[in-house]
């Protein structure tokens, strides 16, 4: 598709001097449950001649960073989106029929315009950036499959705005876990403060310089990830906390003007 332009709300791609709708976009407005199952009606109807090859253009969408087998996405003209809708048999067929040919009408009239692209794409491409290499790293630290899709959908949230977290939500991805810094925002403390709440809540313990184990007590409210120092090639393991935590902890129970208990580090991990 060499050109994307739009015209009363549809997005239609000029292909061959032709405009063409693509499967997915029908497949929503004619209510189906899971839009990709149009593309079923779409091959039966080419595979009993009832849909003209000419009508059709097909290509192979790419794999998921997951794998899996490629896709096949259907780009119909004018005459194959009117045969699909009526032999869809949805509630919203005869709706969607009239607004077809609106659609169709006005591009011949002259009231294509380009779709702003920039607008629409970069975004979603910087969002795409940002979670491959989050789950990338996340492969490379072994970080379980769900956790790391839910890691992902939080970082890109952090670093362009966007909120994925509806795209995961049938793949029953995790909570995202919160490391001290992120928790004591949500709570409206420091840090440092609520790693000490952690500890005097006898939900986590000071095993050395900055390095926290969550107790018996603390296990079901928290996960452990691999982490890496940003000031020294230093790797361990410390503990993210689930929001739930918060329901649990007694924010008084330390002294945020007393300093840190003895021996503990001021420096949040």
């Amino acid at each position: 598709m060499n050109s994307i332009m739009e015209v009363q709300g549809y997005t239609l791609h000029l292909h061959n001097n032709e405009l063409m709708v693509e499967d997915l976009e029908l497949g929503k407005r004619l209510g189906y449950s899971e839009p990709r199952l149009i593309r079923r009606l779409i091959k039966n109807l080419l595979e009993s001649g009832a849909l003209r090859t000419e009508t059709v253009c097909d290509t192979v969408s790419q794999t998921s960073p997951r794998g899996g087998r490629p896709s096949t996405i259907y780009w119909l003209n004018e005459k194959a989106a009117l045969k699909v809708i009526t032999k869809s048999e949805t509630a919203m067929a005869d709706a969607i029929t009239d607004e077809i040919i609106d659609v169709y009408m006005a591009a011949r009239r002259g009231e294509l315009k380009p779709r702003p692209q920039d607008e629409v794409t970069v975004p979603f491409k910087r969002a795409e950036t940002v979670a491959r290499s989050t789950l990338r790293l996340c492969k490379m630290l072994g970080t379980e499959t769900g956790m790391a899709k839910a890691i992902a959908v939080e970082e890109v949230r952090r670093v362009t705005g966007l909120d994925l977290s509806r795209m995961i939500a049938g793949n029953q991805a995790e909570e995202v876990p919160l490391t001290p810094t992120r928790l004591g925002e949500v709570a409206g403390i420091s840090a440092a403060d609520m790693n000490r709440v952690l500890l005097h809540n006898g939900l986590q313990v000071k095993t050395g310089p900055s390095k926290y184990e969550p107790t018996a007590k603390g296990r079901p409210f928290c996960t452990l990830n691999p982490y890496q120092s940003p000031y020294s090639e230093h790797t361990d393991y410390r503990p993210l906390w689930f929001r739930r935590v918060l329901d649990v902890l007694d924010l008084s129970r330390f002294d945020a003007d007393a300093g840190p208990a003895p021996g503990e580090s001021v420096f949040a991990s």
